[in-house]
């Protein structure tokens, strides 16, 4: 089923309430808490990002990408839910075996991960029925839940704790809520090809993360809690967009004729472009306002979030690209790019991260930019697409201007 813009747009609307609720959480608890303390709540949403991106090992986007009106083999979802349940139980023995917040944090992972891969799936099957409303009346109950049991429930002594358990609870109950029909899943003789996402999937998230692996052992524990939050607030107004672009493209893509396709993918990358700058004006916007609603302390979370937001227009055109790579079946040059990317934004933040937090984020934001971009052009051209021309044309003038701006700011 392709989705339509409407349809889209309901699903843009949920999402934007799950991201909103765990965006509104992690300023609660950073204006009850100091930036040390706050590490490991930071620690813990890089955590549930983890869990969202990889535990559904593939499958969650193979079902969407699966035609219409062709059942999803049962087996990969057989295989998925046995592979998961392993892994949750190892990372729960560890967590029990290890005190503190460390063993806190892995037993918490080993639980989500357990849930979180299941949830994700079951999203997927409702999205391919078209069952849209019910996923984004779902998505507002439990974001309304979530934000409401950390603003009663989560102290600074007990906030690791609380947390935890509500996005566990979170993604619970989007399982128990969402049973996945037989007209999207069953026995067949097809063979699933969950791998291939997997495998892009788990490098995407190492391109897209490793700015959180890299800051705490760089920078320290205060800039780690300053970049994730300056990371979440920059990200805020357009956060959700990312997977639904990724989820539109993949059917809109295959449902459609050449000329349609180059229609599409035209029109989406100046919307995406389009939106990312409405984004970075109201980013600018919560910037200047974090530092009054949440403590002075945080003035330098506020700066992150100024420069990081100049990637934004690029952030919202990575769903394009995966969706019109994995459409086109390119999925191996998509991967060979995400290794590329990776070797690349290692050296770039190593290097920057020399000069302190400011080289840091220059650099985080300037190779965003930049290998975006790139990945923009190499894709199109493989699809038989044109790339755009904004995106191309605009990426080196934005790249100057953040490392400018970080030279300056910091």
């Amino acid at each position: 089923m392709a989705l339509s813009g409407k349809a889209g747009l309901w699903l843009g609307i949920g999402r934007a309430a799950e991201q909103a609720a765990y965006g509104s959480a992690m300023l609660v608890l950073a204006a009850r808490m100091t930036v040390r303390e706050f590490g490991s709540i930071a620690t813990l949403f890089v955590i549930n990002s983890v869990v969202l991106t990889l535990s559904d090992l593939g499958v969650a986007h193979d079902i969407v990408r699966t035609p219409n009106n062709v059942l999803y083999p049962v087996r990969g979802v057989h295989i998925q839910r046995v592979v998961n349940a392993i892994l949750a139980f190892i990372s729960i023995a560890v967590g029990l075996l290890i005190s503190g917040d460390a063993g806190l944090l892995i037993l918490i992972g080993g639980m989500l991960w357990a849930v979180g891969g299941e949830a994700y799936v079951r999203q997927a099957a409702a999205l391919r029925l078209g069952k849209i409303r019910r996923l984004v009346a779902i998505d507002f109950g439990l974001a309304a839940v979530f934000i409401l049991l950390i603003v009663f429930l989560a102290s600074p002594t007990h906030a690791l704790t609380v947390v935890g358990m509500s996005l566990i609870l979170h993604h619970l109950l989007v399982v128990v809520l969402l049973p996945i029909g037989s007209a999207a899943i069953g026995p067949t003789s097809l063979d699933s090809r969950p791998f291939g996402f997997l495998l892009n999937h788990s490098l995407g998230y190492i391109t897209r993360n490793i700015d959180y692996i890299l800051a705490g052992p760089l920078l320290g524990p205060s800039a780690f809690s300053s970049y994730v939050l300056g990371f979440r607030v920059a990200n805020a107004p357009t956060a959700p967009l990312g997977s639904i672009v990724l989820r539109w493209g993949l059917t809109r893509f295959a449902a459609e004729s050449a000329e349609e396709r180059e229609l599409t993918h035209r029109r989406a990358a100046v919307l995406l472009i389009a939106a990312g700058c409405l984004g970075m004006c109201l980013t600018l916007l919560l910037a200047i306002a974090l530092p009054w609603a949440i403590g002075d302390r945080w003035r330098m979370a506020a700066s992150v979030s100024i420069i990081l937001a100049l990637a934004l227009p690029w952030r919202m055109i990575d769903g394009l690209i995966g969706a019109v790579g994995f459409s086109s079946n390119s999925d191996v040059l998509l991967n060979r790019f995400e290794i590329f990317r990776i070797a690349l934004t290692l050296a770039g933040l190593l290097v920057g991260g020399q000069f302190g937090l400011g080289g840091f984020v220059g650099a985080a934001t300037s190779l965003n930019i930049l290998l975006i971009a790139f990945g923009h052009l190499l894709v199109s051209r493989s699809a038989g697409l044109t790339p755009s021309r904004v995106v191309l044309l605009s990426a080196p003038l934005l790249t100057g201007l953040a490392l400018l701006l970080s030279a300056v700011v910091f």
